[in-house]
């Protein structure tokens, strides 16, 4: 609690920015080593892959390509225990629905008629600031299922 001028007390509610990185690190210190051995060491395996791949300082999209491909190798390996702790550092990814509204607009806006124009369509999705939160294997499907 600070004063201000007055000498009334003054409250701040100061927020800590983290990255993805320093998110996976602090929940990594929290797990009580005893405990939750399997969680501690896909987080111990996911921090250390994503600094052999990504260097000491990746921006939070290089973590997430990091994270969604632990994610795509648990799935196939049917370690569905992994999954939900694997999403907890992913974004809600957008529903079917919306992506195909986004996608079909983005076609109509921009009067793109052809499959020559899925470059510019991912272009466009790409500037979006919910890009992280699109299936982009998906969206590219439905541009082409409507241009074609």
């Amino acid at each position: 609690m600070f004063s201000n001028y007055n000498n009334n007390p003054v409250t701040y509610n100061i927020t800590l920015i983290m990255t993805l990185q320093e998110k996976i690190q602090a929940d990594l210190t929290a797990i009580p080593i005893r405990t939750e051995k399997e969680t501690r060491e896909l987080l111990k395996t996911l921090l250390a892959e994503i600094k052999l791949k990504k260097g000491n300082t990746p921006s939070d999209d290089e973590v997430l390509a990091v994270v969604r491909k632990f994610k795509e190798n648990a799935i196939e390996c049917n370690n569905l225990t992994e999954v939900p702790i694997l999403d907890a550092y992913l974004p809600k990814m957008l529903s079917s629905k919306e992506i195909f509204d986004i996608v079909s607009g983005i076609i109509v806006l921009n009067n793109f008629t052809t499959t020559k124009d899925l470059g510019q369509i991912m272009a466009k999705l790409k500037e979006r600031a919910d890009f992280n939160q699109i299936d982009k294997k998906f969206a590219n499907t439905v541009a082409k299922d409507l241009l074609t």
